[in-house]
């Protein structure tokens, strides 16, 4: 992901932030087994269809939270990267659709997502607890 300047990061934000206006936009952090970052994931949604896009963190750079934001967030914009769209209903688990589509490489195609990221996914999906299950005693 680079090291750019928080600086740029933020104005790049800000910009991102107005152009998508009062969109629900929401980032979730992919970590391996041992909790280190991976990947950023930006998800925005309308009535039918969940956009995503994945900033992956490059294991040799310094983790920077606010950078993978601003990128993941510039590629759900398209500006310039590669838009990744899913269709399915919103009603769904959300994560969990994500997190099997990357695992898969489902819309992204398998060579374009890392197999650390992929494995991850996996990981996070074997382990996955629904919230809004309700556990029977």
């Amino acid at each position: 992901m680079g090291t750019p300047s928080n600086e740029s990061s933020v104005a790049t934000m800000a910009a991102a932030k107005q152009v998508m206006g009062k969109r629900d936009i929401r980032y979730f952090w992919l970590r391996d087994e041992t909790n280190r970052p991976l990947a950023c994931i930006a998800s925005d949604k309308d009535e039918e269809t969940l956009h995503f896009s994945l900033a992956i963190h490059n294991l040799k750079d310094k983790f920077n939270k606010q950078l993978g934001k601003s990128v993941a967030l510039a590629r759900l914009q398209g500006n310039g990267h590669a838009r990744f769209t899913s269709s399915f209903p919103v009603s769904q688990n959300i994560k969990k659709e994500l997190l099997t589509r990357i695992a898969t490489g489902n819309g992204f195609g398998k060579d374009v997502i890392p197999e650390s990221v992929r494995n991850a996914a996996q990981f996070r999906l074997d382990n996955y607890k629904d919230k809004n299950a309700v556990t029977v005693m």
